[in-house]
C-alpha cells in the first residue's frame, strides 16, 4: 500500500510515456523536487521527450511534513510514498516498493529509469537514445550485439586515439 499514490500516472489521458524516471527523494527535499520539476523533468517538456517523473519518499513521523508531502502530491500529482520510515538505511525497501509500484501501474512503459535527485538529465538525448533502439532490428543484448559484446579497446598508437562506441 502507498499513501501517497498518483492513480494514473501513466494513463494521464495523453499519449504514453516513452520512459518513466522514478526519482528517490528524502521527503524533507522538497526543494530538490522543484529544481528536477523546473529543470529537464519540466511538464512542458513531455510532449518532446516523452520523460515522465514520479519522485519515490518514504513515511515521514513528521505531522507538518507529512501535511506538506500531501500538498505538494494534490499540486504535482507525481508523488509515491512507500509505508515504511524513510532514512538512508530503507534505500533497498524503497527500490523493491517502487519496482513493486511500476510493475502493478505502469506494464505498458517501454522503459524505466532510476535517477538519483542530484542528477542532471539531458531528457532530449535519453529520448533520442531510447527511441533509437526501438529502431534496432536484433535485441540489445550481450549475446546477440557486437558493440555490447565486445568492449572498445583505447589504442596504444599516438596516431589513433578516438574509441569507437
Amino acid at each position: 500500500r502507498h499513501p501517497l499514490n498518483q492513480a494514473t500516472p501513466c494513463h494521464d489521458g495523453s499519449s504514453q510515456p516513452l520512459v518513466l524516471a522514478l526519482v528517490p527523494s528524502a521527503p524533507g527535499n522538497r526543494r530538490g523536487r522543484n529544481f528536477i520539476r523546473s529543470t529537464w523533468a519540466h511538464p512542458a517538456l513531455y510532449p518532446r521527450t516523452g520523460l515522465k517523473v514520479l519522485f519515490v519518499v518514504g513515511l515521514t513521523q513528521d505531522a507538518e511534513l507529512q501535511d506538506a508531502l500531501d500538498t505538494e502530491a494534490a499540486l504535482f500529482h507525481d508523488l509515491i510514498q512507500n509505508t515504511f520510515v524513510d532514512s538512508y538505511r530503507n534505500l533497498t525497501y524503497k527500490a523493491i516498493s517502487w519496482l513493486s509500484w511500476v510493475s502493478q501501474h505502469c506494464t505498458h512503459v517501454p522503459f524505466i529509469a532510476k535517477v538519483d535527485d542530484d542528477v542532471l538529465v539531458n531528457p532530449y538525448c535519453l529520448g533520442k537514445y531510447l527511441r533509437g533502439l526501438f529502431s534496432v532490428t536484433t535485441p540489445k543484448t550481450p549475446a546477440s550485439n557486437d558493440t555490447l559484446a565486445s568492449p572498445p579497446r583505447l589504442s596504444t598508437s599516438s596516431s589513433n586515439q578516438q574509441l569507437s562506441l
